[in-house]
C-alpha cells in the first residue's frame, strides 16, 4: 500500500510538473515510465517502457542520428535519444546519448530551476514545496549507465551513474521527488557493484533500506559474505544494540484502510538505531492503530517481522552446529 501511495503521489507531482511555469526543459513522457517501473519486482528501473510516442519521435526526427546537437534541434534530439532506448535501438541511442553528454552548449550545460507548482508561484528561481532542478546531462548520463549495464559493461555504467549524481546533480524540494530519485540512484548503484564483484559496496548501499526493498539483492550479497553461523551472531547483535529515542510530539498520519476510506491516526513515534552486520542502520516504525506510544518492544518486533530477518534466520536454518540460540526477548 505504502509504494501505491507514493506513485500515486509522485504521479501527481508529474501532472503538476507539466503545468508549471517553466518552459526551459520539456519534460515527456519517461517520469511516467520511471514510476511504473517501480511497480516491477525484479531489476527496476532498467525495463524499457516503449510508447506509442516514441515510434512517431523516431519516425519524426531519426534524421537527427546524422547531426549534432544545436540549439534549434536539441529538444528534439533529446526526444530521438530517449525513443531510441525504449524501443531497445541501443547503438543509436549510446551515440546520441554521448553527443548530448559530450555538448558543451548552455541549453545541455545548464541545470534548470523550476519553481514549484503553487497557486500563483511565477517565478522559476523560486525554491518552494515543489520545486525542483532539471540537467539534460544528468537524464542522459542515467539512461547510458542503463545502457552498459545492460551490455554488462559495468566499469562504463558506473562511471556515468557516478556523473549523473555528482557531476550532473538535480535537487528536489519535494520530500516525494527525492524520495523517488534516491530509490533509482540505490538500486543503479546496486546493479554496478554487484556486476563487479563488489559485494562490500553492494551491502553499504542496500543494507539502509532492508526494510522496505531489495530483498532479492541484498539476502543473497550477506549470504555471499557470511557463514550462516555469522549470519546468525549478527542477528543477534542488531536486537541488542537497539538504541531507541522517542519524539515528544505527535505524528500525524492519514491512510487508507481496508473499505476504501482513510483513516487519521495519531500516535507519538520515534526511531531506532541497531548495529547491523558492522553498520549503523536506522529503523522508523510503521504507522500503528493500536496503540499511543511507539515502544523499544515495537521496533523489536517490526524487525523480527521484517521479510529481511525471516528470509535470513530460514538461511540459517541448516546450521546444527549453533551453540548460541537466535533469539532475543528484550
Amino acid at each position: 500500500m505504502k509504494r501505491i501511495l507514493f506513485n500515486g503521489f509522485l504521479l501527481f507531482s508529474i501532472y503538476c510538473h507539466g503545468q508549471g511555469t517553466s518552459n526551459k526543459y520539456a519534460v515527456d513522457s519517461n517520469l511516467f515510465r520511471i514510476t511504473l517501473q517501480s511497480f516491477r519486482i525484479s531489476r527496476p528501473f532498467l525495463y524499457h517502457l516503449p510508447m506509442v510516442t516514441d515510434q512517431e519521435n523516431i519516425k519524426e526526427f531519426t534524421y537527427l542520428m546524422e547531426q549534432k546537437p544545436s540549439e534549434s534541434n536539441f529538444k528534439n534530439y533529446y526526444k530521438l535519444a530517449c525513443s531510441c532506448w525504449q524501443l531497445n535501438k541501443l547503438d543509436e541511442a549510446e551515440t546520441l546519448l554521448l553527443n548530448i553528454i559530450g555538448c558543451q552548449e548552455e541549453f545541455y550545460a545548464t541545470t534548470y530551476r523550476h519553481s514549484s507548482n503553487v497557486a500563483g508561484d511565477t517565478l522559476n528561481s523560486l525554491y518552494g514545496y515543489g520545486s525542483f532542478t532539471s540537467n539534460y546531462k544528468n537524464a542522459a548520463a542515467l539512461y547510458l549507465a542503463k545502457l552498459y549495464l545492460e551490455q554488462k559493461n559495468y566499469t562504463k555504467a558506473l562511471q556515468h551513474l557516478e556523473d549523473a549524481v555528482k557531476k550532473y546533480t538535480v535537487t528536489y524540494t519535494c520530500g516525494t521527488g527525492n524520495a523517488f530519485q534516491q530509490e533509482e540512484y540505490t538500486a543503479l548503484y546496486a546493479y554496478c557493484y554487484e556486476g563487479l564483484k563488489e559485494y562490500n559496496k553492494v551491502l553499504e548501499v542496500l543494507l539502509p533500506h532492508f526494510f522496505n526493498t531489495h530483498e532479492e539483492m541484498l539476502i543473497p550479497t550477506i549470504k555471499r559474505l557470511y557463514t550462516q553461523r555469522e549470519i546468525e551472531i549478527n542477528l543477534l547483535n542488531a536486537l541488542t544494540s537497539m538504541q531507541c529515542t522517542f519524539d515528544t510530539l505527535p505524528t500525524l498520519v492519514i491512510q487508507s484502510n481496508d473499505a476504501s476510506g482513510w483513516d487519521t491516526i495519531t500516535y507519538y513515534s520515534g526511531r531506532a538505531t541497531i548495529n547491523l552486520f558492522g553498520k549503523s542502520v536506522v529503523l522508523y516504525p510503521a504507522a500503528r492503530k493500536d496503540v499511543k506510544r511507539v515502544t523499544k518492544e515495537h521496533f523489536i518486533a517490526s524487525f523480527k517481522e521484517s521479510r529481511f530477518y525471516q528470509q535470513l534466520v530460514e538461511a540459517t536454518q541448516p546450521s546444527k552446529q549453533a551453540t548460541v540460540p537466535l533469539r532475543y526477548d528484550g
